[in-house]
C-alpha cells in the first residue's frame, strides 16, 4: 500500500489504472488487422477485466482484501494491454517486411518497362502503381500500419495485385536477357534479407533450417539461369521462376522473424512464474502457440461462460462486426450466425448492418 494514503484512495488508484489499461489493450486491438490467431481467451480478457473491475468499484468498506484484487486486476490489464502492443509490433514486422517485398519487386517492373517502348496507357497504369506505393510508405511513415493491410482505397494486396496485371503485360514485349538480369537482381536483394532473418532466429528454432531445401531449389534456379549462355529464353525463365520462388519464402520467413520478436515481447510482458509453461523454451523455439495458450489461461476467465456470452462479448469487441469475429476467433462460420440469431432472438442485439464486398 502506498505510505500515507488512505485505503479507499489506494483501492480506487488501482481501479482507475486497471480501466486506463484496459481501455489502452482495446484501442490497441482495434488497430490490429494483421494477426497471428489471437486465442479467444485473451480478446475476452478486455471485456473480462472491465466487468471485474465494475464489479470492484461497486465495494462500499473496502478491506485489505479488495484491494488486493483490485491490485491484481490492474496487474492483469496492464500485462492484457501490453499483450496488444506485442501483438502491434508483430504487425509492424510482417507489413514493413510486406511493403519492402513490394518496393523490390516494382522496382524491377520499372527497370523492366525501361527496356522497350509501350503504349500511354502503361505509363498512367505505372503512375498509379507509384502513388499506390507512396500511399503506403506514408502510412508506414506514420505508424499506421493495420490501414496498410485494411484501407479501402490501397492496401499491400491491392498492390501486389496490380503488380501482377502489370508485369503481365509487360513480360512478351521484353528481351530475354533484360529479364534474366533485372530479376536475378531482384532475387539477390530479397535472399539477402530473408538470410538475414534466418540468421537472427534461435538455433532451436526449426525455422531456421526448415527452409534449406526450398532455398537450394530456388539457389539451383539462379545458377543455371546464370550458366545459360546459348538459350537465353530458358535463362530468363530460371529466372522469373526462381524470383516466384524468393517472393514467396520471403513472405513465409519474414513472418517466422516477426514470430520470433513476438515471442521474445511476450517473455517481457507477463512474468514467466504465471505462465503454466516452459517460456524460455517456448521463446527458444519461437513457439508461440504454446506461449500464447499459457497466456490465455493466465488472462482470460471464459470458464463458466455460455457459447452464446462468449460471441456476444467477441462481438461486442470487434464492433459487431461478424466477418472480423470469425476470422479472429476459433468460432468457425455456422456457430457465430447461429448466435447471432439467437442473440437477436433474445432481443439482446437491436440491428443489423450489412455491408456488401466491393
Amino acid at each position: 500500500m502506498s505510505q500515507g494514503m488512505p485505503t479507499t484512495d489506494v483501492f480506487e488508484s488501482h481501479l482507475e489504472n486497471g480501466r486506463s489499461a484496459v481501455l489502452e489493450a482495446r484501442q490497441t486491438y482495434s488497430n490490429v488487422h494483421l494477426t497471428r490467431d489471437i486465442p479467444d481467451k485473451v480478446v475476452e480478457g478486455i471485456g473480462d477485466l472491465e466487468q471485474e473491475i465494475d464489479e470492484l468499484d461497486k465495494t462500499l468498506d473496502v478491506t485489505e482484501q479488495d484491494i488486493q484484487l483490485a491490485e491484481q486486476a490492474e496487474e492483469r490489464a496492464g500485462i492484457l494491454a501490453s499483450i496488444f502492443e506485442a501483438f502491434e509490433l508483430y504487425q509492424q514486422r510482417v507489413v514493413e517486411a510486406d511493403l519492402g517485398r513490394l518496393q523490390v519487386h516494382a522496382s524491377a517492373l520499372t527497370e523492366l518497362r525501361g527496356e522497350a517502348e509501350f503504349a500511354d496507357s502503361i505509363d498512367s497504369q505505372f503512375e498509379q502503381l507509384s502513388r499506390q506505393l507512396s500511399m503506403l510508405e506514408k502510412l508506414a511513415e506514420n505508424g499506421r500500419y493495420g490501414k496498410m493491410v485494411s484501407n479501402d482505397r490501397v492496401s499491400l494486396a491491392t498492390v501486389e495485385v496490380n503488380l501482377r496485371k502489370l508485369e503481365k503485360k509487360l513480360i512478351n514485349e521484353i528481351s530475354p536477357d533484360s529479364q534474366q538480369r533485372i530479376y536475378l537482381m531482384a532475387c539477390d536483394t530479397l535472399l539477402d534479407e530473408i538470410h538475414e532473418t534466418l540468421l537472427d532466429l534461435h538455433d532451436s528454432n526449426e525455422a531456421k533450417t526448415a527452409f534449406s531445401p526450398d532455398l537450394n531449389t530456388v539457389k539451383g534456379l539462379i545458377n543455371e539461369s546464370e550458366a545459360e549462355e546459348t538459350n537465353i529464353e530458358k535463362a530468363a525463365k530460371n529466372a522469373r521462376v526462381a524470383l516466384e520462388g524468393v517472393l514467396m519464402l520471403h513472405y513465409t520467413i519474414s513472418r517466422e522473424g516477426a514470430n520470433q520478436y513476438l515471442v521474445e515481447e511476450l517473455e517481457q510482458t507477463v512474468p514467466a512464474a504465471k505462465l503454466d509453461c516452459d517460456v524460455k523454451d517456448a521463446v527458444l523455439k519461437a513457439d508461440v502457440d504454446t506461449l500464447l495458450d499459457a497466456i490465455g489461461e493466465f488472462v482470460g476467465t471464459q470458464s463458466n461462460r455460455t457459447s452464446s456470452e462468449r460471441i456476444a462479448q467477441l462481438l461486442k469487441e470487434h464492433d459487431g462486426s461478424v466477418v472480423q469475429t470469425i476470422e479472429s476467433t476459433d468460432y468457425d462460420r455456422e456457430t457465430v450466425i447461429t448466435e447471432v440469431i439467437r442473440l437477436i432472438e433474445q432481443q439482446r442485439i437491436s440491428d443489423i448492418n450489412v455491408v456488401f464486398s466491393s
